[in-house]
């Protein structure tokens, strides 16, 4: 009902895509265990969408919004029913690790665990062919169940560069097996729909991964609209050739309506604009003052 209410409540402001947000693919308090939880289900509990495709049906015929779906594609927990099939595909860390190794990710719990004398990361090795494989099913799974229009792809930045685990690695370097992943991710995307959009957040937003993403995002900013103007301006030296959006600006409540204006203004100034407040809980003014800037911004 929320979904709902918010998508119609959206499209009546002019906005034209309605994020699933993390949130959608799994129960409360699941993202606290990480590897040791269902992340990597992507199975919608029951007592929170009964049918989440014809929702998301609804949104799209009633609504006129487009679906943008995230997800965190190489993160696995343990207890995910994908978890027998990847066991063998994580990433494993040594216990003892030196800056010389490169990008250690998030490798303490409880995105990391003890496996023997290594710790399992939740996310699945880009350097095994299989991974690839992984991945080609998974969003071919998604793609025929919620025809998403727009994908969020998340925690990328949260895989370690270098891996000890005694599975074969197919390729030599971790930048070879994440660009196979990424091409993966990409071809089974377009595969079932040519015009589909692909966010990238801005800690994987690089030249080595352009070729994977047409949306660059700034990181977050809850609370500091100046700050989101110049995580933007980070970006944009190397941005050509890709669209740029703000992340899904939202501010504190009980602010004045001077304050709010700026914090819809930045978000509509430096790239495509992107809101996260609790619509159906906003005054009249902050809905007034979104939609006359989502009316100036599809005008100019």
């Amino acid at each position: 009902r929320l979904y709902l209410d918010t998508a119609f409540l959206a499209s009546e402001l002019g906005i034209g895509l309605y994020l699933a947000d993390s949130g959608w693919d799994t129960d409360e308090g699941e993202y606290h265990k990480w590897m040791a939880g269902k992340t990597g289900d992507y199975t919608p509990p029951p007592s929170k969408f009964s049918n989440l495709p014809e929702t998301f049906g609804i949104i799209r015929s009633e609504g006129n919004l487009g679906i943008d779906l995230w997800l965190q594609p190489f993160a696995v927990g343990r207890e995910s029913m994908r978890y027998p099939a990847t066991r063998d595909m994580h990433i494993h860390l040594p216990l003892r690790r030196y800056p010389t190794m490169g990008w250690g990710g998030l490798a303490y719990e409880p995105f990391a665990l003890p496996l023997g004398n290594n710790l399992e990361s939740v996310n699945l090795c880009p350097r095994v062919a299989s991974t690839q494989t992984y991945l080609k099913d998974l969003f071919t799974e998604v793609a025929t169940t919620y025809r998403p229009e727009g994908y969020w792809l998340d925690f990328i930045d949260g895989m370690s560069s270098y891996c000890v685990a005694p599975h074969t690695h197919s390729y030599p370097l971790f930048g070879e097996g994440l660009r196979r992943s990424l091409q993966a991710i990409k071809e089974t995307i377009l595969s079932h729909d040519p015009e589909a959009i692909v966010h990238f957040r801005a800690r994987y937003a690089n030249l080595n991964t352009k070729p994977f993403a047409n949306i660059w995002q700034s990181g977050d900013s809850p609370g500091d609209f100046d700050q989101m103007r110049l995580n933007s301006i980070r970006l944009r030296p190397f941005s050509k050739g890709v669209v740029f959006a703000s992340d899904q600006m939202f501010w504190p409540e009980g602010i004045s309506e001077v304050q709010v204006s700026k914090y819809i203004m930045t978000s509509v100034m430096i790239g495509v604009p992107a809101f996260g407040p609790s619509l159906v809980y906003s005054p009249p003014e902050t809905l007034q003052m979104l939609k006359a800037w989502l009316a100036f911004y599809r005008d100019h």
